[in-house]
């Protein structure tokens, strides 16, 4: 079950306030909660880059745009996650664009799911340290 800690305070999924959807919401978030497993996200982004291999970097790139501002925190997360499993899109995100996704990441584990699965030391050091786009 999922659960969320955040300054000493505990918040349990379950108890949380639901929306008219049915989706949960946590208290220290502005996101939603459909309590869809990591172990599942990776599935379908592993099976969705499958069928879609050959999609241009545009279209990648905008799918993942519309994914981070979505409502969800599933949403968020299998962006991370599909751009962690494609190191040819991630090389076309520099430091700015990587910058405006954080701004509709709300706390630690949307964010972390970016910024310390998607990208290696190796891959944002030399373009963060050269100020590129």
């Amino acid at each position: 079950m999922a659960s969320s800690k955040t300054a000493g305070n505990s918040h349990d999924a379950r108890t949380a306030p639901r929306s008219f959807a049915g989706e949960r919401q946590l208290p220290e978030q502005r996101t939603s909660l459909l309590d869809v497993s990591i172990p599942t996200l990776r599935s379908v982004a592993k099976a969705w880059l499958k069928e879609n291999r050959d999609i241009p970097d545009g279209e990648f790139l905008a799918l993942l745009d519309c994914l981070f501002h979505g409502k969800s925190y599933e949403e968020k997360v299998l962006a991370s996650i599909l751009l962690g499993c494609t190191r040819a899109q991630r090389s076309a995100i520099g430091p700015k664009q990587l910058n405006a996704r954080l701004d509709h990441l709300v706390g630690w584990a949307e964010i972390d799911s970016l910024c310390a699965s998607s990208f290696t030391a190796d891959e944002m050091l030399p373009d963060w340290l050269h100020g590129s786009s």
